[in-house]
């Protein structure tokens, strides 16, 4: 075999593998129900193929079912038309299937999803990036992103970690002149020093597939849980309500109840004096720092995140930035909250750090 194919061999393996490891299957809501509808737990390979990542390797089917033999976490059928993960398919996470059991009023999420996602078509911007450096992460791209790439609101980063390219997004209001010059900087557009490119996606069916895949993998709330939420609190909760209903934060849409509540699970599984974060719950707090009022002058020499005893309250346990040399610093992790879904200052009494 040529090493050519067996390069793209091992990438499809990596792909496939990963839609069908324990840590994807958790939160994606898409692939459990696939998996749902086949007595075996497959996968048909035309459902795979819709997949932009693997699409991107390959669209024969015969090509993905050949690499998969040498799989040791997936098997494909005999007659090479889908793929199961061997071993147990793990449960979707409560919050991804409480979100992904939401209805609208009329009781259908698929209306709901093709809705959203054709206003996406209409009010958003996506660009392709390409050229990343292997083992970048999407804290990474935006990092570097924000330094030249002017833009008003949010960007969103969709970007599985070690790929080389990824997908930005951001509303189109406000934005389209700026990212558009930005996608003309040549050698200034970089990420980790390697220079990348940046391309607007313009087709309407393929705009309307990636809105569809993303708010698939991660359904919105319905308008009509909010309105109920609303007329429940009381009148001095109201106005602290947030401006913006949900945010897509790490992938996955939350509202900002539920948001605190996955910041207080972290906070919760560590009941040390100090620990400091790793993995994804570290990827996690340190995304929502960025939402921090004065992040960028406190994450100066920052190299992690850590939750413990606040040493001037030992009561009261709350997240902290490290620093190099050991330095650590708290920050209130409802300030980064309040300013992600934009509730004023004057709404709410003074917080914390």
């Amino acid at each position: 075999m040529a090493a050519a194919e067996q390069d793209l061999d091992a990438k499809i393996v990596k792909q496939v593998e990963y839609y069908f490891s324990d840590a994807n299957l958790k939160r994606d809501h898409f692939f459990q129900k696939e998996i749902l509808k086949d007595p075996e737990g497959y996968i048909s390979m035309e459902v795979l193929l819709r997949c932009n990542k693997l699409k991107q390797l390959t669209e024969d089917a015969q090509v993905v079912a050949n690499a998969l033999k040498a799989s040791e976490a997936v098997s494909v059928s005999e007659d090479a038309s889908k793929v199961k993960k061997k071993g147990d398919v793990p449960t979707l996470d409560e919050d991804v299937a409480a979100r992904a059991s939401k209805k609208d009023d009329s009781g259908d999420l698929d209306a709901l999803i093709k809705e959203k996602a054709e206003a996406a078509v209409r009010d958003r911007l996506v660009y392709t990036l390409s050229g990343l450096p292997a083992g970048c992460r999407w804290t990474d791209i935006k990092d570097a992103l924000k330094e030249v790439v002017e833009t008003q609101g949010r960007m969103h980063v969709s970007h599985e970690d070690g790929e080389t390219g990824a997908h930005i997004t951001a509303f189109a209001e406000g934005n389209k002149d700026a990212w558009a010059t930005a996608a003309q900087l040549g050698d200034k557009l970089k990420v980790q020093d390697a220079v990348i490119t940046m391309q607007r996606v313009e087709d309407e069916a393929k705009l309307l597939e990636f809105w569809t895949t993303e708010f698939t993998k991660n359904p919105p709330a319905t308008d009509s849980k909010d309105k109920k939420r609303q007329k429940k609190e009381p009148a001095s909760k109201k106005r602290q309500a947030p401006a913006t209903t949900t945010i897509d934060f790490c992938g996955t849409e939350y509202d900002y109840n539920a948001l605190k509540t996955r910041v207080n699970e972290i906070s919760k599984a560590h009941t040390g004096e100090m620990d400091e974060l790793a993995g994804d719950e570290a990827e996690f707090i340190k995304a929502l720092f960025e939402h921090h009022p004065r992040a960028s002058e406190k994450k100066d020499k920052m190299t992690g995140v850590a939750v413990g005893v606040n040493p001037t309250f030992p009561d009261t346990r709350c997240f902290f930035v490290v620093k190099e040399g050991d330095v650590k610093e708290d920050f209130s992790y409802k300030k980064c909250l309040d300013t992600a879904f934009n509730i004023e200052a004057g709404n709410k009494r003074a917080r914390g750090n």
